[in-house]
C-alpha cells in the first residue's frame, strides 16, 4: 500500500494495508501481515511509539480472527494488548465482540479499587519486579495486570502510608487508605504579592509587622 498525502509516513504499511483488506473482507492476508509486525514489534526495543502500534495490531489481528471463527486465538490476542494497557478503552464493532473482549479482561486481569481519606492525596504504584518506575493510581475502580503491587499515598501533613498487596486475576480487591495527620498546614497568602513570610514560634512575622 502507497501512503497517501497526509498520511503518517511512519505508520507501518502493515497497518495501513489492513485497513484495506478489512474492506475486502480479505481476513487471513490481514493475519498474516499483522503477525508480521507484531513479531518485528515485539523484537525491536519498546517505548512509547511501539507499544501503542502493538495494542493497534494486537486489536485488527484480533477482530480478523474473529472474522475467521477463531475465538481461542483472538482472545489471546486481546490478552497481550491488555498487558499492555490494562484500562484500554476499546471501541467495538458490534456488542458480541465487546463481550468476548469484556470478558478477556475480566478473566486476565485484576481489580483495584482504591478508597483513599484524604481524597486529594496523591497515590502511586509500581510493580514488584518491574523495571519501568512508580506510575500514579487512579482513585476508585481500575484494572491492572496481576502482580504484587507497592502501592504508597502521601500528603503535605500526612503520614506517608504505604502499602502492599497482591493481585490475581478473575479477582476484585478493595484497597482502603486512611492517612493519619502529623503536621498542621497554613498557606498565606498576600496582597501585595512577594512580601517575605517567615514563622516563629507562636507568631507569623510579614515584611515586619507582627
Amino acid at each position: 500500500a502507497v501512503p497517501v498525502a497526509g498520511q503518517d509516513t511512519e505508520r507501518p504499511q502493515e497497518l495501513i494495508a489492513a485497513e484495506r483488506l478489512a474492506a475486502a473482507g480479505d481476513w487471513d492476508q490481514i493475519i498474516v501481515s499483522l503477525t508480521q509486525l507484531i513479531q518485528r514489534l515485539e523484537a525491536a526495543p519498546g517505548d512509547a511509539r511501539s507499544g501503542k502500534l502493538l495494542i493497534e495490531a494486537y486489536e485488527k489481528r484480533a477482530l480478523a480472527r474473529l472474522q475467521t471463527g477463531d475465538r481461542p486465538n483472538a482472545t489471546i490476542d486481546f490478552t497481550a494488548l491488555l498487558q499492555i494497557d490494562p484500562n484500554y478503552v476499546f471501541a467495538a464493532p458490534s456488542p458480541g465482540i465487546m463481550n468476548v473482549f469484556e470478558e478477556t479482561r475480566k478473566s486476565t486481569l485484576a481489580s483495584l479499587d482504591v478508597a483513599l481519606t484524604p481524597e486529594d492525596a496523591i497515590v502511586v504504584l509500581a510493580k514488584d519486579g518491574a523495571t519501568s518506575p512508580e506510575t500514579a493510581a487512579r482513585i476508585g475502580s481500575q484494572w491492572l495486570t496481576a502482580g504484587s503491587y507497592r502501592i504508597t499515598a502521601r500528603k503535605i501533613g500526612y503520614e506517608t502510608r504505604t502499602e502492599q498487596v497482591e493481585l490475581r486475576p478473575g479477582k476484585a480487591q478493595r484497597l482502603p487508605i486512611e492517612l493519619r495527620r502529623t503536621t498542621a498546614v497554613l498557606r498565606v497568602r498576600t496582597i501585595p504579592t512577594g512580601v517575605s513570610v517567615r514563622a516563629v514560634p507562636s507568631t507569623i512575622v510579614i515584611g515586619g509587622l507582627r
